[in-house]
């Protein structure tokens, strides 16, 4: 009986400790997450404005406005999920412009995913902001939103997530372990890019010493055809891609990259600057 006393109080402090907080608080990650939307919103207004493609730009904007005005009354948990929202339909924007977006806002972090998990549906959070879009959508680039500052409302603690328990915790008599393989560098085949400067017989990459490149490889570079969206969500699930060149590196410097053209693969589809480049296998 003593055993099973002991047993019953191991579990429940094993539990208890494998609930953990995403942040120090919910205003904390409200902060962190708005304010890397607003960058990507910025560089989704840009793109806008450099390629022409506008659509989605004002609920986007819109959604930030309203992640900042709760945040600001302290609603941090809707201020985040608005946010969000906003970076989803920022991407969207950029993505349709074919427009780079920096690689630190391609994904979300911990703190995002956690509350992007928990977030209402999008169809939801559009119908909340429906009644105050800011304009049209081509009005929408000249539109700002902000960084956020600290809140000054007391703390409020962030919602708990279980994750696995501390490796103290869990220290059990058992076989000793056994040490998980190092994982593996990405394959050289998956290193990708755009062009960023073209000229006749001449291309500059955005990749360089520093994401593994050297002289003698060579690039694929493709023309984006046509951009694929989910047509309840609006969201891109694909790209129609047309391979139009081969490009072998010749000059590798820390951020970029100069090639050669080496074959035309579709006359019709001259490089251009943002067309992705990928290593050939």
């Amino acid at each position: 009986m003593k055993k099973l006393g002991s047993l019953i109080v191991f579990s429940l402090l094993l539990f208890t400790a494998s609930w953990v907080a995403w942040g120090n608080s919910i205003n904390d990650d409200a902060m962190h997450i708005l304010n890397r939307t607003v960058k990507v919103v910025n560089q989704a207004q840009n793109a806008a404005k450099s390629i022409n493609i506008y659509k989605g730009l004002a609920l986007c904007v819109t959604h930030q406005r309203q992640a900042q005005d709760f945040y600001k009354a302290g609603r941090f948990e809707e201020a985040i999920y608005h946010s969000l929202r906003s970076r989803e339909l920022a991407i969207t924007v950029i993505t349709s412009n074919r427009y780079f977006l920096d690689k630190k806002y391609q994904t979300l972090d911990e703190i995002e995913a956690g509350y992007d998990a928990r977030k209402p549906a999008s169809k939801d959070l559009d119908a909340a902001v429906k009644k105050r879009i800011v304009g049209m959508d081509k009005d929408a680039v000249n539109y700002g939103v902000s960084m956020v500052k600290a809140s000054t409302a007391p703390a409020i603690p962030a919602p708990a997530t279980l994750k696995p328990a501390p490796a103290a915790v869990a220290a059990v008599p058992g076989p000793a372990a056994v040490p998980a393989p190092a994982p593996k560098a990405p394959p050289a085949a998956g290193i990708k890019g755009v062009v960023a400067y073209a000229e006749e017989g001449m291309v500059i990459i955005n990749l360089g010493a520093g994401d593994g490149i050297r002289e003698g490889m060579v690039f694929v570079v493709s023309h984006i055809k046509a951009v694929v969206q989910d047509p309840n969500t609006g969201k891109v699930i694909d790209e129609v891609m047309v391979p139009t060149a081969e490009l072998r590196v010749n000059e590798v410097k820390e951020m970029a990259s100069t090639c050669t053209v080496m074959n035309t693969l579709n006359p019709n589809f001259p490089i251009a600057v943002k067309d992705p480049v990928k290593l050939k296998p």
